[in-house]
C-alpha cells in the first residue's frame, strides 16, 4: 500500500532491494516527492512502513511498460532493511536456481467486521486471506494471488 498525502492506494511493487523499490501505480506523484510504501513482507507477516523519496516516473508507453515510480529508501530502521534484503535475496536465489519465481500481488482491506460474501468474492477472482491483523477499524486483512 502507497501512502501520499494522507491517503493510501493500493500498488503492486514489482521490483525491490535494500536501498528502493519500483512501484507499478499510476498515483500522481512527482520526482522528489516524499511518500510511504507499506507492506507486509511475506516471510514474517509483520507490516513495515518505508519511508522513502521518488526518484523517477514512469508512465505506460510501449509495449509491457507500465505505469510506475522508482523509490529510494529514507531513514529506514537497519533491522526493517534486513527483512527487506533477506525478502529481496530469496526472490532473487529462487530465480537463479532455474525456476520461475513466483509473483504475488497483494491486497490490504482495513474492514469492521469479515463479511463471508466479500471474501468469497475475493477467492472468485483468485484472492487468498494471507493474514489477519487487528488494526483500529476492526481487522486488517492481507489478501494476495499468484500473477
Amino acid at each position: 500500500m502507497l501512502e501520499v498525502d494522507g491517503r493510501s492506494h493500493i500498488i503492486s511493487v514489482t521490483d525491490i532491494g535494500p536501498e528502493g523499490a519500483f512501484l507499478t501505480t499510476r498515483v500522481p506523484v512527482a520526482s522528489g516527492e516524499h511518500i510511504v510504501l507499506k507492506m507486509i513482507l511475506p516471510l514474517d507477516s509483520h507490516p513495515v512502513s518505508l519511508p522513502c523519496r521518488v526518484v523517477w516516473r514512469s508512465e505506460a508507453g510501449g509495449r509491457g511498460s507500465r505505469s510506475g515510480v522508482a523509490v529510494r529508501f529514507e531513514d529506514v530502521d537497519q533491522g526493517v532493511l534486513r527483512r527487506v534484503e533477506q525478502f529481496a535475496a530469496e526472490a532473487v536465489q529462487s530465480t537463479a536456481d532455474g525456476h520461475q519465481g513466483d509473483k504475488f500481488e497483494y491486497r490490504v482491506m482495513d474492514v469492521a467486521e469479515v463479511d463471508a460474501d466479500v471474501l468469497n468474492g475475493a477467492g472468485v477472482e483468485g484472492w487468498q486471506l494471507a493474514s489477519a491483523l487487528p488494526s483500529g477499524r476492526g481487522l486488517r486483512l492481507v489478501l494476495c494471488r499468484r500473477l
